[in-house]
């Protein structure tokens, strides 16, 4: 208490009685405060004496230690960072007041800043109330130009260098400007000497767009490229990770920046150097696709991340094994990278071109086809290793589901086999699940009875393969086997569609009710 009084009362001076080159922030009772604020209980007692707003202050003049309390501050309870504005103090680190400021010149320390800011204000802005809140904020043009600049800095030198302030390319405006045109922010500030630079710079920009569009049609890539090619410039993962997150945030509530975004070719661009390295930083990766996944939702042909163009950069993620990362990668964070991918593609569904959509079911079902085969031999066994592979299980399914009822026809034999054995897997007594993902594999299961069901009605004929009839589907075998163990069956087709007949979700006995009398009539 003693230490928030002094801070108040510094507060309130009008001058203070400091030496020429002494740092304000250096202050003994600011540091006393940040100190105390490192500790939960300390945190908690600031809070209930209204400390927060102090620490909101301190934060806002760049130190550091204040920004990671109110982090941990704020962790469970985002909508914190609403009380006294203290949001606003964050916001304004990106100002142009804070280019005057020390830590603005050390970039290591800036970027410690500016990403655990981003993070708090990604967080905030995801909430219910604070996404107003930061919409309508006088500094968010400035964040989200910070945001993008990051984004833009994995690209080679002569092609980020395009300018991507606000007044530049139209990004970041507050929810008052949502209504104003895309282009009426560009402005020339150069001088004559620069504009020939600039205008090269923007035509190898331009033509680099036109390189990408070309690859990306040329169908999907391989997640392990020949990245030679690609200029690897230095920027910094979790500063990118925080960047990406924070524009995702925002472009669910401001249309402004999310249709500026849909035709910035540099993003587009962006994304694709982002994934496309040869070594990926898994965060970084997954805050990439859920951004696309939000974007793609309003793409079109003619905006520059066109459909096309998102379902390339989802099927790059599809393909991603553990090998593609810079780290050791958990299970579970991969099958929740591609879960969001797969999510991605299926919002997609009804604007995908048909000749590419062929293309797409191979690699979902190729998927599908791995994460059977690795939760049936695992090669890990430990505890929870497999968790979230329930969730990726109905992703999945979903797709097949919507698949089956517009296009049966482009279904092939290793999708069948593989919900088969999605029902195989979940029926089986001695399958290892997750107890958080027993509910997403019900619902697999259910689908991939459903799918199949649609299948057997619709007579649907694959070409060379007799797996979509009565016979061919009870032959589908599921080989299981634990390390160190010789592999068994599972349990076969039949087997599992009298237990879930009998035992099953009202849903799912219905289904394999119905595939069951499918398959014996």
């Amino acid at each position: 208490h003693m230490v928030i009084s002094r801070f108040l009362e510094r507060a309130k001076l009008s001058q203070y009685e400091i030496e020429q080159n002494e740092n304000m922030m250096e202050a003994p009772d600011i540091s006393m405060l940040c100190a105390i604020a490192q500790h939960e209980i300390g945190l908690k007692e600031l809070r209930s004496l209204g400390g927060f707003h102090a620490l909101a202050l301190v934060a806002g003049e760049g130190k550091l230690m204040a920004l990671k309390a109110l982090k941990d501050g704020c962790t469970f309870e985002p909508e914190l960072l609403l009380e006294g504005d203290t949001y606003s103090s964050l916001m304004n680190l990106f100002s142009e007041e804070s280019r005057s400021k020390d830590w603005y010149s050390q970039e290591e320390e800036r970027t410690q800043i500016e990403s655990t800011a981003l993070v708090l204000l990604a967080e905030l802005a995801s909430s219910s109330k604070g996404k107003h809140a930061v919409a309508a904020a006088a500094a968010l043009p400035s964040c989200v130009d910070r945001a993008l600049s990051v984004v833009h800095s994995v690209l080679p030198r002569d092609v980020s260098s395009v300018p991507v302030s606000a007044s530049d390319i139209g990004i970041g405006h507050s929810s008052d400007d949502d209504h104003e045109d895309a282009g009426d922010g560009a402005a020339d500030d150069n001088n004559g000497e620069e504009t020939a630079t600039d205008s090269e710079t923007q035509k190898t920009a331009a033509a680099s767009g036109s390189e990408l569009e070309l690859r990306l049609d040329a169908g999907p890539a391989s997640a392990t490229p020949d990245t030679a090619a690609i200029p690897q410039e230095q920027f910094d993962d979790i500063m990118m990770a925080a960047a990406t997150n924070f524009l995702t945030a925002i472009v669910v509530s401001m249309p402004s920046t999310r249709d500026r975004l849909l035709d910035d070719d540099l993003f587009v661009e962006s994304c694709d150097h982002l994934l496309s390295r040869q070594k990926l930083d898994l965060h970084v990766t997954e805050a990439i696709v859920k951004l696309v996944s939000v974007l793609s939702k309003r793409a079109t042909a003619e905006t520059r991340l066109s459909t096309a163009k998102a379902l390339h950069l989802f099927q790059t993620v599809l393909a991603m094994t553990f090998d593609n990362f810079t780290e050791t990668t958990k299970a579970c964070d991969l099958f929740k990278l591609q879960s969001h991918a797969v999510q991605g593609v299926t919002a997609l569904y009804a604007t995908i071109p048909a000749d590419k959509m062929q293309h797409l079911v191979q690699a979902v079902g190729k998927l599908l086809t791995q994460l059977i085969r690795g939760q049936a031999v695992p090669k890990h066994t430990t505890t929870g290793w497999n968790e979230g592979s329930g969730h990726l299980a109905f992703q999945i399914t979903s797709f097949y589901l919507g698949l089956t009822s517009r296009n049966a026809d482009l279904v092939d034999a290793t999708t069948v086999k593989g919900l088969v054995n999605v029902v195989q897997w979940r029926v089986d007594p001695k399958a290892s699940l997750c107890e958080g993902d027993m509910l997403h594999w019900d619902v697999a299961a259910a689908q991939s009875l459903q799918v199949l069901s649609m299948l057997i009605g619709m007579n649907v004929a694959l070409a060379s393969s007799d797996v979509v009839n009565s016979q061919g589907m009870l032959k589908v075998v599921l080989m299981i086997a634990k390390p160190g163990k010789a592999p068994r069956r599972a349990v076969d087709l039949a087997s599992a569609l009298v237990h879930l007949s009998a035992k099953g979700e009202p849903v799912t006995r219905l289904y394999a009710r119905t595939l069951r009398d499918q398959l014996e009539g």
